[in-house]
């Protein structure tokens, strides 16, 4: 509201008498008693425009005016007096179903609107509107909501002079703004496999829609539980989605949310989806071997060396082999008991070995590889390529491995590869494999005790190693170093006689409560 009067003496005002009207855009601001609203209708859009796009009100959002004492810009209407400044807010109605941003409202006065002012009313001079713009911004909700912009100056200029100058004029006021609106964003979550198995690769897709029908930009955060998924922290949003690949680790419900991020957060809201239960499997149960045609049971005491041939199957059930096992890359080698005097060899044929003593080393190479509970291998375990690899005793050190156990270079698969619940009485060195695998970590994969090194570096698929809970980290009498490996990952409630290193990880692996006699640095994302 504003309302203008003249005064006679300099400083104290006497008796005021009407001096001018005042037009504004749709309406006046009138002398003499009566104050009225100049509402101002800077017109625009008809319909709602692209984000981004700048809005001049109209039918999209209006504003008016008010001017008061300055500076509290508070209070009833104020007198206008030569030389007083005074406060002029904008109140801003936005008329449309999203939330807007005001970026500027602009007041000017046309001095060359009829009918022309006599000599000594100069609009331009008498009435100061040089701080009356207002810049900057202030949202305001979606319609019917209203806000205020902060105060601005406005000002008298006329003298005891020139006072009568202009009486009976109209000033013609012309306001401009703009505004952009805010599109409120709902982000939906959808997965390929639900449920699925440890170790196979799921998808899940982020759908990001704006409520105008619009492209929307930005980054979109997968989270499980909370945390971010390896890898998925920021995928942009590219037609509307964002998709992030993941295998699981750990069985059971993980609790799965997208995070939407816009690049222009002025024109586009964030949002989160509903959170989606994705139900795990265990995937321990991957390295099952069963009996081609052509089988040899064997309960006794064979002799010598034995050569399982292409389609041939072997099954040895606590009987004895003196001798070396070799297994064929067309051939089969099971157990539930026994004992092989030599080395057990397999050129790429599958092997499930339960209950098994070796009193050699195994060594496989491109071979699917399971040992279960009751395995006990005198010399070394070698598993190069192939998979997947299973070696699960179902409690904790219920398989033995007597010299070191090396694992490398299996291909990439959607498998899930495990090492839990054995003692390895050599370093473990997992390296350079492009499958996920999980070394202890859950209720069905226990944590591995391991009297030399432990090593895992290489890797370029995700690694998890322990998790909280008793049991189900890893101990190692010397040092842990985990490096060097691009899958991602955790290492997690691991303990060390010597140190632990966490470094060269991209991404980074994140480490927590590990435990080291020397120098640790596992209790970090490196």
């Amino acid at each position: 509201m504003t309302l203008f009067r003249r005064m006679r003496g300099a400083t104290t005002p006497p008796a005021l008498k009407p001096r001018r009207r005042l037009r504004a855009a749709v309406s006046s601001i009138t002398a003499g008693g009566v104050a009225v609203i100049a509402l101002v209708s800077v017109h625009g859009f008809g319909t709602m425009p692209a984000p981004g796009t700048l809005l001049t009100a109209g039918t999209d959002f209006t504003v008016t005016s008010s001017i008061t004492a300055w500076p509290s810009c508070s209070g009833g209407a104020a007198l206008f007096y030569p030389g007083v400044t005074r406060c002029i807010t904008y109140t801003v109605k936005n008329n449309i179903s999203v939330p807007i941003t005001v970026l500027n409202i602009n007041l000017t006065v046309d001095s060359t609107t009829s009918p022309t002012p006599p000599a000594g009313c100069n609009p331009s001079t008498n009435l100061d509107v040089s701080q009356a713009n207002f810049s900057g911004t202030f949202a305001v909700g979606a319609s019917p909501a209203t806000a205020p912009s902060p105060g601005r100056q406005i000002a008298m200029r006329e003298t005891n002079s020139n006072q009568d100058a202009c009486k009976g004029v109209a000033f013609h006021f012309a306001y401009t703004g703009t505004a952009r609106y805010t599109d409120p964003t709902t982000t939906t979550l959808a997965s390929s496999q639900n449920p699925a198995n440890q170790g196979q690769t799921v998808m899940f897709t982020a759908t990001v829609s704006p409520q105008i029908s619009q492209p929307v930009a930005g980054t979109v955060a997968f989270k499980d539980a909370g945390n971010p998924i390896s890898g998925c922290g920021s995928i942009a949003v590219s037609g509307g989605t964002a998709q992030c690949s993941t295998a699981f680790n750990a069985a059971g419900t993980h609790p799965i949310t997208a995070s939407f991020t816009p690049t222009d957060s002025t024109n586009f809201s964030m949002s989160t989806s509903s959170t989606l239960n994705e139900n795990v499997n265990t995937g321990l149960q991957n390295c099952n071997v069963t009996l081609g045609p052509g089988f040899v049971t064997i309960t006794g005491t064979y002799k010598g060396n034995y050569e399982v041939k292409n389609g041939q199957s072997l099954y040895l059930n606590g009987g004895t082999i003196t001798g070396n096992v070799q297994v064929n890359a067309g051939g089969r080698f099971v157990s539930s008991g026994g004992t092989v005097g030599g080395n057990v060899t397999s050129l790429g044929g599958p092997v499930k070995l339960g209950g098994l003593a070796i009193s050699g080393n195994l060594i496989t190479t491109d071979a699917q590889v399971g040992l279960g509970d009751g395995m006990n291998i005198h010399g070394k375990a070698t598993i190069t390529g192939g998979g997947p690899v299973c070696i699960n005793g179902p409690s904790a050190n219920h398989i033995r491995i007597g010299g070191a156990l090396d694992v490398s270079q299996l291909p990439a698969s959607q498998v899930l590869d495990s090492i839990c619940g054995t003692y390895i009485g050599g370093e473990l060195d997992v390296e350079k494999n492009a499958q996920p695998f999980l070394i202890g970590g859950t209720s069905s994969c226990p944590g591995n005790t391991v009297t030399g090194s432990f090593l895992v570096q290489n890797n370029s698929a995700k690694v998890t190693i322990g998790a909280v809970g008793s049991g189900l980290g890893n101990t190692a009498q010397q040092s842990i170093t985990v490096q060097k490996n691009t899958g991602g990952g955790s290492l997690t409630n691991n303990a060390t006689g010597q140190s632990c290193t966490l470094q060269s990880n991209t991404p980074g692996i994140v480490g927590s409560l590990n435990t080291a006699n020397g120098t640790n640095t596992c209790n970090r994302t490196a």
